[in-house]
């Protein structure tokens, strides 16, 4: 209940979550959920209009990250503009006052090029990543850092926020503003936070690559 994945469409503001239980909008509801499980994996699709979306993720199993893969395909006629969202709420210890003593902070590194089809090298790449990190060792989570990034090329715009209070309206229920507050550091109410905008045109495909995970301190 504290990750959610999201698509809006940017022309018209509907907003609706990649997979079943998130706190906002949801599909058309004729299209439904289909929930597949594999070796290792589950994938999680719906359609909604033209806009075909499919959800895999895995955990590897040594170095404790959660990949969360997004397939959106535009079978539909017209060009669609969406942005695609990551969020997490982080806790990092036994009790919600265990947030309190929690610092974030945005993290970015340059990757190695892609190689297209035939071995040619693709364009520059980045990873964007929000860490969280336990302070207090008391905590069950202490020294050690939680992380949710994005990679994608290094010119794609990206908006991000680590601070939870810009997701949610008076009533608790989850939001997503036109442009986040890029807020990070100590004294939030902390959460990661990370969008990024998706054109697709007719026939078109796009993939994006959501990282989760978590790492003790040396």
């Amino acid at each position: 209940p504290s990750e959610h994945f999201l698509i809006h469409d940017r022309r018209s503001h509907a907003l609706w979550p990649v997979a079943p239980g998130s706190r906002c909008g949801a599909p058309d509801a004729a299209s439904g959920y289909r929930v597949a499980h594999g070796q290792g994996y589950t994938q999680v699709s719906h359609q909604r209009g033209g806009l075909q979306v499919v959800q895999s993720w895995c955990v590897d199993p040594h170095s404790t990250v959660k990949q969360v893969r997004l397939r959106l395909v535009n079978r539909g006629p017209r060009t669609l503009h969406l942005r695609i969202a990551g969020i997490a709420e982080w806790m990092m210890g036994a009790n919600r006052s265990d947030r309190g003593t929690v610092h974030t902070a945005l993290f970015r590194q340059r990757l190695p090029p892609a190689h297209e089809a035939g071995g040619r090298p693709g364009g520059e790449r980045r990873l964007t990543a929000l860490l969280c990190t336990q302070r207090e060792r008391a905590a069950g989570f202490g020294d050690g850092t939680a992380f949710l990034a994005l990679a994608g090329d290094a010119d794609e715009a990206e908006d991000w926020t680590c601070d939870r209070r810009e997701l949610f309206d008076a009533r608790g229920r989850l939001v997503l503003p036109d442009h986040l507050g890029q807020q990070q550091g100590s004294g939030l109410d902390p959460c990661a936070a990370l969008t990024t905008p998706v054109t697709l045109a007719a026939g078109d495909t796009a993939e994006r690559v959501f990282l989760l995970g978590y790492g003790a301190h040396p």
